[in-house]
């Protein structure tokens, strides 16, 4: 889980270098909060606005893992919680 902020083109080579597949042009806008990013896969051409939450698990009462995968020319707006994004979205 990632909780400092790193500066943008920083934080998209640390997520790949500790498991995240992450895609050319991949902006993330700061103070995102990722966690398991081993569950995490960002697309080509994507912007990710600031605070948002990309989790690879949820859980109320059970936990659910399930990999998170956030297609390409895709935009996250600011405070957004996200599990799944298709391709060509904004959220």
């Amino acid at each position: 889980m990632i909780n400092i902020f790193i500066l943008p083109p920083i934080k998209s080579f640390y997520l790949s270098l500790i498991g995240a597949k992450i895609g050319r042009n991949v902006f993330l806008a700061g103070e995102e909060w990722i966690s398991d990013p081993c569950m995490i896969e960002i697309g080509d051409n994507t912007l990710i606005g600031g605070k948002s939450m990309i989790l690879g698990h949820i859980g109320e009462e059970k936990l659910v893992i399930k990999k998170t995968k956030i297609g390409r020319n895709c935009l996250i707006g600011g405070e957004a919680l996200c599990q799944e994004v298709y391709s060509r979205t904004m959220w």
